[in-house]
């Protein structure tokens, strides 16, 4: 059993789990990308992080595989067609830490709709005064977009009702009934855009999410407008985000996740105003961190047990 590309202080949770199906646990952590593969070739199964490509290439190597789990949600980093064709069951942990992202996002939300990047900068460089913020709109008269209205994003919905947000959203995959009572369904993305105060993110990465929010849909969104992604990095177009934030038509956003990761020193998002940037971690809490090993490592226990 190979662990590839995980941030875990150990990986106790995963052995406790795979001791039930006499499963060793092989920590591959540290290792180069060919090391990993040598040492993979021969594992019965995957545990898999989120920067690590399973590629056609890659999944070929693999002479004994037979399920591939990747730690989180989604499974963008993984050759779907190239494991069916190998037979090769892939599974994610699709609800381990909707809590958390939900919080996150509304964390950003909160932060940027109040302007506090810009009033901390502020006050450390020996200011006060409200200048800093102006305009600060009541939160109440706003409307937030949700783009994906599956676990994360219904949650983010129902805690931004809280503050009195009204709710549309954009999901192509569910109906109006489905979305509830108090969501307005917008059928297209672009109209959305158009007529929300904010928008969150709440999309898998594919080759048709890649760059969503493109410079022209950044430019629908009403003057002063915000964006939040928790999501994936590669959903928004970067560098017309902070032209965008440059320019001042959007107030501000909040990033979790960028298309590369980690950013490298001087990129242009450090100097973007009022955007907050944390670095891939909306998942993470002590309980989130230990359901999505523990999950994970049932996961391939299952496949592997049901093979015994």
């Amino acid at each position: 059993m190979a662990v590839i590309d995980h941030r875990f202080p150990n990986l106790d949770p995963e052995r406790a789990v795979l001791a039930s199906v006499a499963a060793e646990v092989d920590d591959l952590r540290g290792l180069t990308d060919e090391e990993v593969l040598e040492r993979a070739t021969e594992a019965d199964g995957i545990l898999l992080g989120a920067r690590f490509q399973l590629t056609r290439d890659r999944i070929r190597r693999l002479r004994r595989c037979r399920v591939v789990v990747r730690y989180g949600v989604g499974v963008d980093n993984v050759d779907l067609d190239a494991a069916a064709e190998r037979g090769i069951q892939v599974s994610w942990v699709p609800d381990y830490c909707v809590e958390e992202v939900s919080n996150h996002a509304l964390a950003m939300l909160l932060a940027v709709h109040r302007q506090l990047p810009a009033y901390e900068a502020r006050m450390r460089s020996g200011q006060a005064g409200i200048d800093a913020g102006r305009p600060i709109q009541r939160l109440s008269q706003a409307a937030l977009g949700v783009v994906g209205f599956g676990r994360i994003g219904r949650e983010v919905a129902r805690k931004a009702r809280a503050f009195g947000l009204r709710i549309a959203a954009f999901d192509p995959n569910l109906t109006q009934e489905q979305m509830g009572p108090e969501v307005t369904k917008t059928g297209d993305l672009d109209q959305l855009l158009a007529v929300v105060d904010a928008v969150s993110l709440h999309l898998p990465l594919s080759n048709q999410t890649r760059g969503i929010m493109n410079s022209r849909r950044l430019s629908l969104l009403k003057p002063g407008s915000m964006v939040i992604n928790v999501g994936r990095g590669g959903l928004i177009d970067e560098e017309a985000l902070a032209d965008h934030l440059e320019s001042g038509h959007l107030i501000g956003a909040g990033l979790d996740v960028t298309a590369l990761e980690p950013l490298p020193p001087g990129h242009r998002l450090f100097k973007a105003p009022n955007l907050i940037l944390t670095p891939h971690v909306a998942w993470y809490s002590v309980g989130a961190q230990r359901e999505l090993q523990t999950k994970a490592a049932e996961g391939v226990a299952r496949v592997l047990g049901e093979a015994a």
